[in-house]
């Protein structure tokens, strides 16, 4: 397989997504325990996550704290979330498919998030040196950068150049095969049953040429 690169994704498809977010809510709740002196506040931004509240968790969990919302507090909550050192574990499939191919094929990684936050999930999940290239697209230029823009995945191309052949592993159909399909990349898509985007829809052109429920399935595609 040295001449096929696989390239995955990052949040839900090497670890699961839900554990960052849970622990940057504790670490957010134990800033408000000494700053604002609320008690408990980790715990009511978990619970608002796992009820399936999105977007303003903050907000809600200050007014549920009969705190106001202002925009200083939320702000300083979300800076907090996001620089913190997450407490994160690989999937075991991930594990497994970043050994199994990592011998046999260059491993390359694409991912879409704010710069630190995803070199800080990185480095917790202890997986940079599995990959010849790992790229944050948010470092390419900002948001217009993350995918579906195809920038991320000419990078790969340009620092595997020996590859005939690159092959994509994502979660999110709303956009993670857009580009990979037009630059003729073959798309897999893994669905986690817990995932974020369990339930997205590819637009036109942005439909995976495989669903898998496991990375262990990838050898029923790949042949090896």
């Amino acid at each position: 397989m040295t001449q096929i690169c696989l390239v995955f994704d990052l949040d839900d498809t090497l670890y699961p997504e839900a554990s960052f977010n849970r622990s940057g809510y504790r670490a957010a709740g134990r800033w408000a325990e000494q700053s604002l002196g609320l008690t408990d506040f980790g715990a009511t931004l978990v619970e608002l996550f796992d009820d399936g509240r999105r977007g303003d968790v903050f907000n809600a969990a200050l007014t549920a704290h009969g705190r106001p919302a202002d925009e200083a507090t939320v702000a300083r909550l979300v800076e907090v979330y996001r620089t913190h050192t997450p407490e994160l574990t690989p999937f075991e499939d991930a594990i497994w498919a970043l050994a199994h191919y990592g011998a046999q094929a260059p491993l390359g990684l694409v991912t879409d998030g704010y710069l630190r936050v995803q070199q800080a999930k990185v480095a917790a999940l202890g997986i940079a040196n599995r990959f010849r290239q790992i790229v944050y697209t948010d470092a390419l230029g900002g948001q217009e950068f993350w995918k579906p823009n195809p920038a991320g995945f000419a990078a790969i191309e340009r620092a595997v150049p020996e590859a005939k052949a690159f092959v994509y592993i994502a979660d999110n159909a709303t956009k993670d095969f857009i580009a990979p399909n037009a630059r003729g990349w073959r798309t897999i898509r893994i669905v986690r049953p817990l995932g974020e985007h369990r339930a997205s829809q590819p637009p036109v052109g942005g439909e995976p040429h495989d669903d898998i429920l496991s990375l262990m399935r990838l050898p029923d595609l790949l042949g090896s």
